[in-house]
């Protein structure tokens, strides 16, 4: 199952920072995969 989420939104920024990036930083896709 694939789920979309804006970077620019809340939750979006939150996957931004557990994975190691910036917040601010919108530039590219990130791929967030379940273990």
């Amino acid at each position: 199952r694939i789920r979309y989420e804006a970077l620019q939104s809340e939750s979006g920024r939150k996957l931004l920072q557990r994975s190691g990036r910036s917040p601010d930083d919108i530039s590219s896709v990130v791929l967030v995969e379940k273990d």
